[in-house]
C-alpha cells in the first residue's frame, strides 16, 4: 500500500491524494480546490466521479 499527497508549495494546501497497492489509486483518488481566502471550495472523489462544492 502506498499513499501520496500533493500539496501546493506556495500555500501548503492539499491538492490531491492517492492510495492503493503498488502506488495505484484504487482505494483513494481525491482532489481539492480552495478559494482565495483559503476555504475549501470543492472536493472530488475521482474513483466514483463524485464532486461536492462548498458555498
Amino acid at each position: 500500500m502506498t499513499e501520496t499527497t500533493d500539496f501546493d508549495l506556495a500555500n501548503g494546501r492539499m491538492e490531491a491524494r492517492q492510495a492503493g497497492p503498488g502506488g495505484g489509486s484504487s482505494l483513494i483518488h481525491a482532489a481539492t480546490t480552495w478559494d482565495l481566502n483559503g476555504n475549501l471550495s470543492s472536493r472530488q472523489d475521482l474513483n466514483q466521479s463524485l464532486s461536492k462544492r462548498s458555498m
